[in-house]
């Protein structure tokens, strides 16, 4: 016990509770594990389809942990990225993710860059475009 209040990770006004986006498939997995809903937005088409068939670059225990997730109802895949504007958390995996994120962007939301960047990056890609 860190003695910091529990911070409610679902928001009742929201579908999902995490929605990820850009190449952050095992991340959206741990969330899934932890029963929070998931959504994956992947606009790529074909990464989309590799994703689905399971052919996505996952080693073999993430790729079961998919194949679970994926039948449980309760984990999404989309190429639709307006869906990052149902999730209260939303994980950007990659820069070309940013711009989405931004768009679909909603009072009350969470947005957490993931990836490493260059300084000033953050700020440039969602910091000022929100503001």
């Amino acid at each position: 016990m860190t003695g910091l209040p529990e911070l409610p990770l679902t928001g009742a006004a929201f579908r999902f509770d995490v929605a990820v986006i850009g190449a952050a498939v095992p991340a959206a997995l741990a969330f899934h594990e932890a029963g929070r809903r998931v959504v994956v937005a992947e606009p790529d088409p074909d990464r989309l389809a590799a994703i689905r068939s399971l052919d996505c670059g996952l080693a073999e225990p993430d790729r079961d942990r998919l194949r679970e997730a994926l039948a449980s109802g309760s984990f999404t895949l989309t190429g639709d990225p307006a869906a990052l504007g149902s999730a209260q958390t939303v994980l950007v995996g990659s820069a070309s993710g940013a711009p989405a994120a931004v768009a679909t962007a909603v009072p009350g939301q969470l947005l957490i860059l993931t990836v490493a960047s260059r300084p000033g990056c953050t700020a440039r890609q969602l910091e000022r475009p929100l503001a």
